[in-house]
């Protein structure tokens, strides 16, 4: 695949790409059942149209498992658009072949197969892939009902108007409704796709600040002299007065508030309580008994 390479780097492609990758999936398991129901179907149809039913079904499971081969492989946005063609090309050519080996008159089987298709190029292609979907399944039943006429002449040429009138009307139908849940689909998707992006920017504005508070913890720590560490630890000791930090450490009081004071400004807070929490908040002092 022309993205085997490609990892996504923005957490909401890889969204994307995971959606797109189970769609695909789901409907390598869908064509397979189409596979086995097209080798059930052989044992009933007539004679004469076998050759074209194994074809078809034979060139599904094929097409399918080369398909299934390549998803595993596919890692980026490309690779799952090229992929979605292959499955639609793969798809309407096995729908094609039933076509022309189904000599029955009745429309339903073909019907809810063009629907089918129409519904599930919705899904990847969204009111484009509908309005596609229904001009090529409008024009494939068109073609179907015209071999019935002219080639295989089991529907005379007024009846086959009628019965292609109908066929277009459901079709149209069809096509309107799955248009229509797609948007509703759509509407639903963007708003869940606002409230993942708004948690993604949630995510990454926690770990900026937590990146730039680890930052700052780094700096702070290598900026604390072994002295300052020491009178942090006995300021910590909320029993113990400036005087009697200067005579544990034999300094004098002015030198304990010089060092507390250049202990604030780096840490960015004033007074002796904040420091003290601003200091056990950045480990440089155990957490509170």
């Amino acid at each position: 695949m022309t993205d085997a390479l490609h990892e996504p780097s923005d957490p909401l492609e890889e969204i994307t790409v995971d959606d797109r990758r189970r769609l695909e999936k789901a409907m390598v398991a869908v064509r397979w059942n189409a596979v086995l129901l097209g080798f059930l179907v052989f044992l009933v149809i007539p004679p004469s149209s076998r050759t074209m039913a194994v074809a078809a079904t034979a060139g599904l499971a094929v097409g399918n498992a080369v398909l299934m081969l390549l998803l595993q492989q596919a890692t980026g946005p490309r690779d799952c658009l090229v992929l979605g063609g292959l499955a639609t090309a793969l798809e309407w050519l096995a729908a094609a072949g039933a076509i022309l080996a189904d000599t029955a008159t009745s429309p339903n089987p073909l019907l809810a197969a063009l629907i089918i298709l129409v519904l599930i190029d919705g899904i990847r292609y969204g009111l484009a892939g509908v309005a596609g979907a229904w001009a090529v399944a409008a024009i494939v039943a068109g073609a179907a009902l015209g071999q019935q006429i002219s080639t295989l002449r089991v529907l005379q040429p007024a009846l086959g108007l009628a019965v292609l009138i109908r066929w277009e009307a459901l079709l149209l139908v069809g096509a309107v409704v799955i248009a229509v849940l797609l948007r509703c689909g759509q509407e639903r998707l963007r708003q869940d796709q606002g409230r993942r992006e708004r948690l993604l920017q949630q995510l990454r504005d926690e770990r900026s600040q937590w990146e730039t508070e680890r930052a700052a913890l780094r700096r702070a720590a290598s900026r604390v002299s072994d002295r300052e560490g020491e009178i942090l630890r006995l300021l910590a000791r909320s029993d113990l007065t400036y005087e009697q930090i200067a005579e544990a450490l034999d300094v004098s009081a002015d030198t304990v508030k010089t060092h507390v004071h250049r202990l604030a400004k780096k840490l960015g807070v004033s007074g002796r309580h904040s420091l003290v929490e601003a200091a056990r908040a950045r480990n440089l002092l155990p957490p509170a008994e």
